[in-house]
């Protein structure tokens, strides 16, 4: 049975989990791990380490300086709520060895 959390009062399905090492060049997370038949709809990233840059547009590739910023300082996790935003991400490292936890959401059915 999957695990179910409570966010903001409503119940979520955990999809996916894991992590990503392989940050040397950009990663779009909608070819590698958005693999399942339902996107998610909610989404957790932390990085590690180093931190990592990350853009939402689809059409951009972050680099070292380009994109918004995933701090590896940060205690807490981002969240992303737009299911568009999330199929679309693509994520690079700033500096070598960073790593990024993600959790991936849907509603409970």
């Amino acid at each position: 049975m999957p695990q179910r959390t409570k966010i903001d009062s409503h119940e979520w399905v955990v999809q996916k989990e894991g992590t990503i090492t392989s940050l040397s060049s950009a990663v779009a997370l909608s070819a590698s791990f958005l693999t399942a038949a339902e996107p998610p709809v909610f989404a957790t990233l932390q990085a590690f380490t180093q931190n990592v840059r990350y853009t939402l547009d689809g059409s951009t590739t972050p680099t070292a300086s380009v994109g918004f910023q995933l701090a590896a300082a940060s205690m807490s996790p981002s969240e992303f709520h737009e299911p568009a935003a999330i199929a679309a991400m693509k994520l690079i490292e700033e500096t070598a060895s960073a790593s990024v936890h993600y959790v991936f959401y849907t509603p409970r059915r």
